[in-house]
């Protein structure tokens, strides 16, 4: 019981420490002494497993009757404890915090062709022949040419099980490229917009054979997230922009063809006649 009183004490102590905003960095004559706590075992805590089970009602430990279990999980719940004190008395960013912003920072909303068309953003070829010539610049996505035929399936397999190869150093260029198209290519429909913008030549059959192709390549590939990071965030930015999405649905709801944007003319030419002709009749009823 003297050992529980001691750290009692000692944790009394962190918590007035946490109370007055301080840090270890702030106060470095009063940082808490947590060395005792760094090597305590479960062994340790096994023996004084009754003391520390009185810190509790009776009822949340009733469905615990084992005490090396129970001895463990406070051992484990301890750790976790520890580490978050330690994350906020150091004023320190956790590396696995910083590895989750990344992740959600990366994340990308968009899901295929068509729905970028919807966004607004154009497609066009590059010009060039080179995978990480993919760009994305004033709302237009420049993608490489691709030729699809009966052997393009086993070819892009073949390069991405030789990348695979662990005494091969890459850069996961080709899986990347692959997953990559497996992201924009969801169904027939996001082929033939594709193939209306010559960036996708379709020798192999279908439309819905290619995008079947691609999604079944592009399934639990590996990738390189750095290779189109700055392409994706700045589609998804653009994607996010609503006037920006609004604009372009507006205009591809009404000018999609010749006749709906002569249709819309002519329906505003009417509207603004109709307000004229209202106005006039107004100002010469009160002359």
């Amino acid at each position: 019981m003297a050992t529980m009183r001691a750290r009692e004490a000692e944790w009394d102590s962190l918590e007035e420490l946490f109370e007055r905003g301080e840090t270890i960095n702030d106060r470095d004559e009063e940082m808490v002494d947590l060395s005792y706590v760094i090597n305590i075992t479960e062994e340790e805590v096994r023996r004084e497993i009754e003391d520390l089970k009185e810190c509790y009602e009776e009822e949340a430990t009733a469905p615990f009757p084992d005490d090396d279990y129970l001895a463990w999980m406070f051992f484990v719940d301890g750790c976790a404890l520890l580490h978050y004190i330690d994350f906020a008395v150091t004023d320190k960013e956790d590396t696995m915090i910083k590895e989750f912003k990344e992740r959600v920072h990366d994340l990308q909303f968009f899901r295929n062709i068509e729905e970028l068309k919807a966004a607004g953003i154009r497609l066009r070829p590059s010009g060039t022949f080179c995978l990480r010539d993919i760009t994305f610049n004033l709302g237009t996505l420049r993608l490489l040419s691709i030729q699809v035929a009966d052997s393009t399936a086993s070819r892009l397999l073949n390069l991405i099980a030789y990348e695979m190869c662990p005494d091969f150093v890459n850069d996961f260029g080709v899986s990347s490229y692959v997953a990559f198209l497996d992201i924009l290519i969801d169904q027939a429909q996001d082929v033939k917009e594709l193939r209306d913008k010559q960036i996708l030549h379709n020798f192999l059959g279908s439309d819905e054979d290619v995008a079947k192709l691609f999604n079944e390549i592009g399934t639990d590939l590996v990738s390189n997230p750095n290779i189109y990071r700055d392409v994706k965030s700045k589609i998804q930015r653009r994607y996010d922009n609503k006037f920006m999405t609004s604009m372009a649905q507006f205009i591809h709801e009404y000018f999609r063809s010749p006749w709906s944007a002569i249709a819309f003319v002519a329906a505003i030419i009417a509207l603004a006649s109709t307000v004229a002709q209202t106005v006039y009749t107004i100002l010469g009823y009160y002359k």
